[in-house]
């Protein structure tokens, strides 16, 4: 009887092949020039939409800059040029020759906001440092700006020639030696606090609206805000704004100008918000004086403090409303945000963003430590660059970068959660870190915080992170084995630690194209990602990062596998008669058979049939690159 089954089974085997032979030469022609990879409908998979990416350049061996006699810091004598590059890349990969190209376009004009903070700040290591910006203006040059400024507006104002001049920060002599180099483009610096300036009022759209009147805010000098004269007296341009009200700025108008804002912060800790990032910056975009101060006042008369003057230091409601508990630092933050983002150029706010935006934060060398008076702030050495367009999602990974946790941080969650005219989220399941691996290893010591992030009699929390490194993959591996043309191929990753998994990012490119990132699907213990039907002969190369609530991720190594076309089922580029024994073996069985063969299950229906035979039969002859036609067993790789 065994030997009849055997029988009727070549019998079917020489019909079918006949068959094939006789009316489907056309295939054997066919599969010699493969077809290019095609994803059938929609599978989850996504190029960069509907989450946001942030890169983490890093480089242990770059932890100092090179010397100002090094202007103006191009790549032969600049290390940090190629992090940034780096950074960028990883942003656009599909372009690295032109990094920039997805953000700018040809005629814009592009304005660069580093952070100066004042003379002090160089020493300490708290300024963006001029190295940073050299690649950002070849890039932004590269990808068609017609116009390039370095603005800023330091907080505490000196003459121009000093805080750019080149006993600091010597961005007058980057922007001379690039204006030679770039005759065709304007690149020019600007001191905001001495730039033309519009009043924006943000009235009902301002997070304060409805929170505080203006007899609850004071300044940073200990002022309250509804007798500053900033706000009561004529400006320069003869204009009185008779009074503060919530959401009131003097913003400078090179801001306006900006077809691309990028954002170039200064890693750092602060007095205040804990951390000073991409969002903080922006304070550098008010004026210091409209024209009406009596320098009594402090500069930035912009709202720090919700009750009556701040009391010595030691006092422990200073020390909570200086830390965590102040809740209106934050709010100037998110309105001088919203204004950047959905002002247009005459400073009135739209539903819309007006702008193209990216952060590229300076953490080559941060700085740590107390930050206030004395002892001031120690630089800390980093050797990363951080990047990415939404600022709140920037914010967040820099911290866990720090080594702090996000979620205890207002300047963080509290701008990730508005609604109206949105600046970004802090959402860890919807922003994927890309690049360098965020982990004990990479990132181990987290930086010292001011003292007042530190005291357990003043603070509940506790801001620096006591887990460093992410939940680990047991077994990666690709469904079916040897994927193939017809049936969906699939990623699946295996973890013990499934509740610790904020996201898992699948991240493939097809026959070395351009890389798409896909969040992977939990089922139970398991993250899928399904690449949907793929083209036989397609090659996808391919790695995963787990990645935790507080943005510790890890990669796996890079594998590669190969796509069968339908009906090679032993992979080897062809279809031909091996194929059809493979499949006679294993002829009319299903799984827990003793024949069973899952490779000769071709159509995934957990039978071996006369389908199966007729899929190989349907495909004999065709035949695929050699040079591709192998299997990678790096798709079953233990991490």
């Amino acid at each position: 009887m065994e030997r009849l089954n055997k029988n009727i089974i070549l019998l079917i085997l020489a019909s079918v092949l006949l068959s094939s032979a006789i009316l489907n030469t056309q295939f054997v022609t066919r599969a010699v020039e493969k077809a290019r990879p095609v994803i059938q409908g929609d599978v989850h998979a996504t190029e960069f939409g509907g989450m946001e990416i942030v890169s983490v350049a890093y480089d242990p061996d770059v932890k100092s800059y090179p010397d100002t006699s090094e202007s103006p810091y191009g790549p032969d004598v600049n290390p940090v040029y190629n992090l940034v590059e780096q950074a960028l890349v990883y942003l656009n990969p599909g372009n690295s020759d032109n990094p920039l190209s997805n953000i700018i376009q040809q005629g814009d004009t592009v304005v660069l906001k580093p952070n100066l903070v004042g003379k002090s700040g160089f020493a300490r290591e708290g300024c963006t440092r001029t190295p940073v910006l050299r690649p950002l203006v070849d890039f932004a040059v590269q990808a068609g700006a017609s116009k390039v400024i370095i603005a800023e507006g330091s907080a505490t104002p000196y003459p121009d020639s000093i805080v750019f001049g080149p006993d600091y920060s010597n961005i007058t002599g980057l922007v001379q030696a690039l204006q030679s180099t770039y005759p065709s483009v304007v690149i020019d610096h600007k001191d905001l606090n001495l730039d033309d300036f519009t009043w924006v009022d943000l009235g009902e759209t301002s997070t304060f609206y409805g929170v505080y009147t203006p007899q609850q805010l004071y300044s940073v000098s200990e002022m309250r805000m509804d007798e500053n004269s900033y706000y009561y007296a004529q400006d320069c341009n003869g204009y009185n704004p008779k009074g503060y009200k919530p959401g009131l700025y003097a913003i400078a108008n090179t801001v306006f100008q900006a077809d691309v804002f990028i954002n170039v912060p200064k890693m750092k800790v602060h007095w205040i918000t804990g951390v000073t990032l991409s969002l903080k910056n922006l304070i550098g975009i008010t004026v210091s004086s409209t024209g009406n101060t009596t320098h009594e006042e402090n500069i930035k008369d912009i709202p720090h403090w919700n009750n009556s003057a701040p009391k010595p230091a030691y006092d422990e409601v200073l020390a909570r409303q200086d830390s965590f508990d102040n809740d209106v630092v934050w709010r100037v933050m998110a309105d001088l945000n919203k204004i950047v983002l959905y002002a247009d150029g005459d400073g009135m706010l739209h539903p819309t963003k007006q702008r193209r935006y990216l952060s590229v934060v300076d953490a080559v060398i941060g700085m740590e430590g107390p930050t206030m008076y004395t002892p001031p702030g120690v630089p800390r050495p980093t050797g990363a660059i951080i990047a990415g367009q939404n600022p709140v999602a920037v914010d967040a990974v820099c911290s866990r970068v720090m080594g702090f946790n996000h979620t205890v941080l207002n300047s963080v969650v509290n701008m990730g959660q508005i609604s109206h005219q949105p600046i970004g989220k802090a959402d860890p399941t919807a922003i994927c870190v890309v690049g360098a691996s965020l982990n004990g290893e990479t990132f181990g010591e987290p930086y010292v915080p001011h003292q007042d992030y530190e005291d357990p009699q003043i603070t509940p929390y506790k801001i620096r992170l006591q887990h460093l490194n992410p939940p680990e993959a047991d077994l990666i591996k690709t469904y079916p084995e040897t994927p193939r043309e017809g049936v969906e191929t699939k990623v699946l990753v295996f973890t013990r630690n499934i509740d610790l998994v904020a996201a898992g990012w699948l991240r493939y490119s097809l026959d070395g194209g351009k890389p798409v990132i896909m969040k992977m699907i939990p089922d139970g213990q398991t993250l899928i990602g399904n690449l949907g039907l793929l083209e036989g002969g397609t090659e996808v190369s391919y790695h995963v990062c787990l990645q935790d609530y507080f943005f510790n991720t890890d990669s796996s190594d890079k594998s590669a596998i190969f796509v069968a076309i339908s009906g090679d089922v032993n992979s080897d580029g062809e279809v031909n008669v091996r194929d059809l024994y493979i499949v006679a073996k294993a002829f009319d069985s299903e799984p827990g058979d003793d024949s069973w063969n899952s490779v000769a299950d071709i159509n995934g229906d957990e039978k071996v049939n006369i389908d199966d035979l007729y899929i190989v039969a349907n495909n004999f002859g065709q035949k695929v690159d050699q040079e591709k036609a192998h299997y990678n067993s790096a798709c079953d790789c233990f991490c």
